[in-house]
């Protein structure tokens, strides 16, 4: 969807110019085309919402994610400690699912705080998802290298 949209936005030059334009009536006509092009997309984005959600539920009910093995550095470190990592993924799930559950409704009221809530659960879940997305390819070498060598690197 963001490959798409994109390509999208790189077609359509003119209404990107006119969004940061000074000129308020082509501002406001471009943003509300663009509401309207996204309106039937952000019920996709909405059904995607609630599959997080209802994983993020799954996540705390069920206590699924566990913990680290030990030998893993870093988050092996959390071993002991599966609540921890359950809940650092449950409301690494939950952020992303809220964004998304409010996405139609922040388009139909543009001037209210639900794009602003918006935004900022997906760029924090964002940011924290390639965080965590680069530590583990280190955690992950670091376990083998200590399951085949073994060796205890803990960080």
């Amino acid at each position: 969807m963001l490959i798409a949209a994109s390509i999208f936005l790189g077609k359509q030059k003119d209404i990107v110019n006119a969004l940061a334009s000074t000129n308020k009536k082509k501002a406001n006509e471009a943003d509300l085309y663009l509401r309207r092009v996204l309106a039937p997309l952000s019920w996709v984005i909405f059904g995607v919402g609630l599959i997080l959600g209802f994983s993020t539920i799954a996540i705390f009910r069920f206590t699924i994610v566990g913990s680290a093995p030990a030998i893993e550095p870093i988050s092996g470190l959390l071993h002991d400690y599966p609540l921890i990592e359950n809940t650092f993924f449950g409301i690494l799930y939950g952020l992303p699912a809220l964004g998304a559950l409010l996405m139609p409704f922040a388009l139909r009221k543009p001037r209210s705080k639900l794009p602003t809530i918006v935004g900022y659960s997906w760029v924090i879940a964002g940011a924290t998802f390639l965080l965590f997305s680069a530590l583990n390819y280190y955690t992950h070498s670091g376990m083998l290298i200590n399951m085949l060598r073994g060796t205890n690197f803990t960080f």
